[in-house]
């Protein structure tokens, strides 16, 4: 008996903390909006600046003061692009293989 008292006292503080913390904005006045804008494209969709290197993107860094690096796996290259989506004149190639032929695996 003691401990299920001692049970439901914790659970009773956790749903109370957690509802505490809790914002779900209803009746806010606030009018906060954000944009999105595609800076860079391969051509499939619209957008400010077009790179036909630009496939499969990953491996994604952000310098908070430089460019950002892109590896694009799908072309075996790397592009570095300032703050508008325009890239660096030159791109780097990634030594080793050749870029993949046919379907995934």
């Amino acid at each position: 008996m003691r401990r299920s008292r001692k049970r439901l006292a914790v659970f009773v503080a956790c749903v109370l903390a957690t509802a505490a913390c809790g914002d779900d904005h209803r009746g806010s006045t606030s009018t906060s909006r954000y944009a999105t804008r595609v800076l860079v494209s391969d051509g499939a969709v619209p957008a400010d600046h077009v790179d036909a290197n630009l496939k499969n993107p990953w491996g994604i860094v952000f310098n908070p003061t430089g460019p950002v690096w892109v590896a694009n796996n799908g072309t075996q290259t790397s592009t570095l692009y300032d703050g508008t989506g325009t890239a660096a004149p030159d791109g780097f190639d990634a030594p080793g293989r050749e870029p993949p032929q046919g379907p995934a695996r």
